[in-house]
């Protein structure tokens, strides 16, 4: 015998059993578990409230694992930023304390440059990638969790002039 669980319709079969074997209905809402007597109401809301809270903690749980995902590239990023900066400086306090012309050794500072130019670019666009990523956990109906422990700075003033970014003063 199969059993089932949930909201089965609006009373619309006339209190007639359904298709599968032992179970049916009374009254709209009123579901009869296969084999028992067990009689559960529910209400329209109910069944749409229940599914709607499944697929907000499913897309909450998604939002979570992109936030961890995205945190650790972030930091990552930074890391790398800094151990390229470190390198590029100390390429330079070399080449000075061991006294060479500063066109000893230029094609490799040049390439370390731009591989700090790179990181420096990376670390923009997943700063980009967590703007938009914030504008999609509101489009999908969750503006109000916070994700991450990190501060965000307060929002920057305006001195563009630039509409877009009014802030609210009270």
């Amino acid at each position: 015998m199969r059993g089932y669980q949930g909201w089965l319709g609006d009373g619309a079969r006339g209190g007639t059993d359904l298709d599968a074997p032992g179970l049916g209905f009374k009254r709209a809402g009123e579901l009869i578990a296969a084999g028992t007597d067990k009689v559960e109401i529910h209400s329209r809301g109910t069944a749409f409230r229940e599914q709607g809270d499944i697929m907000l903690k499913a897309r909450r749980d998604a939002a979570m694992k992109v936030a961890e995902s995205l945190f650790a590239a972030e930091e990552a990023i930074d890391i790398a930023l800094a151990r390229a900066a470190e390198f590029n400086g100390t390429l330079a306090t070399a080449r000075r304390e061991a006294n060479l012309s500063a066109v000893v050794g230029q094609d490799a500072f040049d390439t370390a440059a731009s591989v700090f130019a790179a990181l420096a670019r990376a670390r923009c666009d997943i700063v980009e990638t967590h703007k938009r990523l914030h504008e999609t956990k509101i489009e999908i109906g969750l503006r109000a969790v916070a994700i991450g422990d990190q501060g965000k700075p307060n929002a920057i003033p305006n001195t563009t002039g630039d509409a877009r970014h009014l802030q609210v003063v009270a």
